[in-house]
């Protein structure tokens, strides 16, 4: 079973039920898989070896959801890249993965690789006009290569973390079960759906039956709740930076859905105690979940606001083990405080073309997830983090990868990033710079970055300074930079 399967299945039992609203637009089942299975036929001309790669840029449209699952049907791996991408990155990506072939808009740069536009697809194809056209011959195995979807590492350079088949259907199961979806739901995804959570709600959506209304962000908090009023949705996902933004633009007028709303699901990044004391006092009916996950293990844990200790990250999910270890690969006790570390059918096989970085990843089959914690009475709890990453509004970002780039400014000498606690994105970004010459203009560094890096991997603050602290192998001291 594939979550293509169940998609077609669907299309099948309740044709005419929409799946999805975007832009205003309808689309039911029939149509999604009538999409899909356009693409599928275009695609195949190609006659693409299976478990090649393709880059599929990601934009919310009914176009990138249908290439996304027609790739999957074809055995072919899907490397999902942000349309908003830096050149870059998207450079990088294609370099690591060498697709055969890379779909976007008409205007996606192909760097030298063999381009589709979502027009081509679109435009030359016929789908099923019938429910006996709703049929699946895949005969690809589950522990084939599904997905390759790059996150920064600590050493700066984006990993691809391989996701089978297998995997994408486990995780989507747990996090139906978990949320506890159902085919009456109605969804607003506001989410971006080339990372991990808003896929992840995504598939579990269309697998259930519901309907997703897609939206673009959480800017337009109007608008927001119109689509919320409008089409009576029962769920919503966010992550904490866009409940902040919500909570300062609106204070507690989004009370008013609380009634409405069935479950709201939370991730990527902390919440404080008093934002979860906030949601519970506005959402007294609401089933509040918050999820403790990685692209690596998807969501590997999750805490009940109002039923489980809100410090916590909560407890596995049902088929998933977490261990703590601490720095020898040793199991401790609990409430002996190490590394996460979790095993399940969810959990990657590692990253492409990394076997190096594969074999650090994992003790066992244990995935070290680089955050520290403990287990007390069967929750476990986060107590900080062992990987240079930072949090940006759910974005992770790597501290390496903006230091590489400074460095290749004119002027900079050294560098060090390090994350400021922010009350609307949780951290941001702030740069310490030593200069070679002294007159480093901090205007002219903040444009050298913002021409190659995505926006929130942009320092909100620079600071110059004489030298870096560092301990005596010459590692920085980072603990000492405020």
């Amino acid at each position: 079973m594939t979550i293509e399967d169940r998609i077609i299945s669907n299309a099948a039992l309740f044709s005419e039920k929409t799946a999805l609203i975007i832009n205003g637009v309808e689309y039911s089942y029939k149509d999604l898989f009538c999409y899909i299975e356009k693409a599928e036929k275009y695609l195949s001309s190609y006659k693409i070896n299976r478990q090649e790669r393709v880059v599929l840029l990601c934009e919310r449209s009914i176009h990138y959801i249908a290439c996304y699952f027609a790739l999957h049907r074809l055995d072919l791996i899907v490397v999902p890249i942000d349309e908003k991408a830096s050149v870059q990155t998207f450079a990088s990506v294609c370099r690591n993965v060498c697709p055969v072939l890379v779909i976007g808009s008409a205007t996606t740069r192909g760097c030298g690789y063999r381009l589709v536009s979502y027009q081509a697809i679109f435009d030359g194809c016929h789908g099923a006009e019938s429910a006996e056209d709703y049929s699946c011959s895949m005969s690809f195995h589950s522990d084939d290569i599904a997905d390759i979807m790059f996150t920064s590492g600590t050493t700066g350079t984006p990993k691809g973390v391989v996701l089978t088949h297998k995997n994408l259907f486990t995780s989507t199961v747990s996090i139906s079960d978990s949320i506890g979806n159902n085919s009456y739901d109605i969804e607003v995804l506001a989410l971006p759906i080339s990372h991990s959570f808003g896929m992840g709600r995504l598939r579990s959506a269309l697998y259930v039956g519901s309907t997703v209304i897609l939206y673009n962000g959480f800017t337009d908090i109007k608008g927001l709740f119109s689509a919320i009023e409008k089409y009576r949705a029962t769920g919503f996902s966010m992550v904490p930076a866009a409940w902040r933004i919500i909570s300062k633009l609106s204070g507690k007028r989004i009370a008013q859905f609380s009634s409405q709303l069935r479950y709201i699901e939370m991730g990527s990044a902390r919440l404080s105690l008093e934002e979860k004391q906030e949601l519970l006092a506005l959402f007294p009916t609401t089933k509040l979940k918050m999820h403790y996950g990685l692209t690596e293990a998807s969501r590997s844990l999750f805490m009940e606001f109002h039923t489980e200790p809100l410090c916590s990250i909560g407890m596995p999910v049902k088929n998933v083990s977490v261990k703590i270890f601490d720095g020898n690969n040793k199991e401790l006790k609990e409430g002996e405080i190490g590394e996460i570390c979790v095993k399940g059918p969810h959990v990657t096989k590692g990253y492409y073309g990394d076997p190096a970085a594969t074999e650090a990843a994992f003790v066992g089959d244990y995935f070290k997830t680089g955050d520290l914690g403990y287990m007390k009475s069967g929750y476990y709890y986060l107590t900080g983090r062992l990987k240079d990453m930072i949090n940006v509004g759910g974005e992770k970002v790597s501290a390496a990868e903006v230091e590489e780039t400074a460095l290749t400014y004119p002027g900079v000498s050294e560098c060090a990033c390090i994350g400021i606690e922010d009350s609307i994105l949780g951290e941001h970004l702030k740069l310490f710079v030593v200069t070679s010459t002294g007159d480093v203009s901090i205007d002219g560094l903040r444009i050298f970055l913002s021409e190659r890096l995505e926006s929130y991997k942009i320092p909100q603050e620079y600071q110059v300074i004489g030298s870096l602290p560092r301990t005596e192998n010459g590692k920085i001291k980072k603990y000492l930079l405020h």
